[in-house]
């Protein structure tokens, strides 16, 4: 256990719900499911971090912002950055894998890029968060896979040497991520649409429980409602309509299932008109009445 630093970053609850594999103190990988996973605060240690989410969603509060990221996506908790993180949430359905790495290993393993990849590195330490393609996924999943098949085997031949060769593959592929991502954003187009519908996740993460209709947010971004609507449903699957339901109905669940508060005070703190209107709401979405809802937890 005492190898294993990256349960700091876990709640004691969830340290059996977690799979870690590690050589020594230098490099471990944890796979990571569900939800009430993280500690509350920032952890700080001398091993760098990084998290692929690969389904589900993660929440968490930067720099006084709260944001979610959605699955695929990839973040680095790089210690000499100007985030600061703290209070970490998992969706139910999330599942990812941590990397940890000490630093002097990860300074020994990446002299090796640094002259072929510095400007590239240079964004990527600028930028903690970045979004997937499925292919990307599923190729740092890969790598992550044959460095943790390694650690299980104590007795592979020049296992650090062996370690190191892959990060530095996991390293590179995460580097081609992001210079993609780089040329990619040179297209005015594809920038405005990620800054959109970033700046969209972050305003329905602070405004959802008073501005239920789209109209609001796309007054706020400069775009109509059905701009909006057709890239989130572009990016995401489903409108921004959709979008503003889940996170009602979220809060809707947490409140009818705490029997201090009436379906009427539930309606109200959920910014409804009324009792009938948030009624009307709940059941469209659920098939069942509040009340219903309520009594069928009972």
């Amino acid at each position: 256990m005492k190898h294993y630093f990256l349960y700091k970053w876990l709640l004691p609850e969830a340290w059996k719900r977690v799979r870690v594999v590690a050589y020594g103190s230098e490099v471990a990988v944890m796979v990571l499911q569900g939800d009430r996973l993280f500690r509350p605060g920032s952890v700080g240690n001398d091993h760098l971090v990084d998290l692929l989410i690969q389904e589900g969603e993660l929440t968490l509060t930067a720099n006084g912002a709260r944001m979610t990221l959605q699955a695929p996506a990839y973040i680095d908790f790089i210690g000499s950055n100007i985030w600061s993180w703290q209070d970490l949430s998992t969706s139910s359905d999330f599942r990812g894998r941590m990397l940890g790495m000490r630093e002097p290993f990860f300074r020994e393993m990446i002299d090796v890029l640094n002259v072929k990849i510095g400007d590239r590195l240079f964004d990527y330490m600028q930028r903690p968060f970045w979004a997937l393609g499925p292919r990307d996924e599923r190729r740092l999943c890969r790598l992550l896979d044959i460095v943790s098949e390694a650690m299980e085997n104590p007795c592979h031949v020049s296992l650090r040497d062996f370690l190191q060769n892959m990060l530095r593959a996991y390293m590179s592929e995460l580097m081609d991520i992001v210079f993609r991502q780089r040329e990619l954003s040179k297209d005015r187009d594809a920038q405005g649409k990620s800054g959109l519908l970033l700046h969209f996740l972050y305003l329905l993460n602070n405004h959802y429980l008073q501005h239920h209709e789209v109209k609001w947010y796309a007054e706020q971004l400069c775009v109509s409602p059905n701009s909006l609507s057709v890239a989130l449903k572009s990016a995401y699957g489903k409108n921004a309509n959709s979008f503003i339901d889940e996170r009602l109905m979220e809060k809707a669940r947490q409140y009818l299932s705490d029997s201090r508060y009436s379906v009427q005070q539930v309606a109200a703190m959920l910014n409804f008109s009324d009792q009938s209107a948030f009624g009307k709401f709940f059941k469209r979405i659920t098939g069942v009445s509040p009340r219903a809802f309520r009594e069928g937890r009972r």
